[in-house]
């Protein structure tokens, strides 16, 4: 599996995240090799979003970043963003999940 992390400084955190959940998730979903998809909003500071792609494949990995730089350009997100985002992509080397019981 691979991982692409993307950290974004935002003025609007509480205008991107409800496009993001109603518009861009179904758009990330469909790269092939997806597996899971995370956003989240930092305690730390207000106005930084993190998001976390989980894909098979570092193909589909780095098809995600260019896939959410385009969104943002294409969806008018640029002018929240106070500056670009800082991308980590990488082979995700251990990892764990918790048994939900059935």
């Amino acid at each position: 599996m691979y991982a692409s992390i993307r950290t974004y400084k935002t003025d609007a955190p509480g205008l991107i995240i409800p496009v993001v959940r109603k518009e861009f998730l179904s758009i990330i979903k469909q790269v092939p090799g997806f597996v899971s998809y995370y956003l989240i909003a930092s305690d730390r500071d207000g106005n930084e979003i993190t998001t976390v792609s989980i894909f098979e494949s570092k193909e589909s990995a780095f098809a995600s970043n260019k896939l959410a730089a385009e969104w943002i350009k294409t969806n008018d997100m640029l002018k929240h963003l106070i500056m670009a985002p800082e991308i980590t992509s990488g082979l995700v080397s251990v990892s764990s999940e918790m048994s939900v019981p059935h």
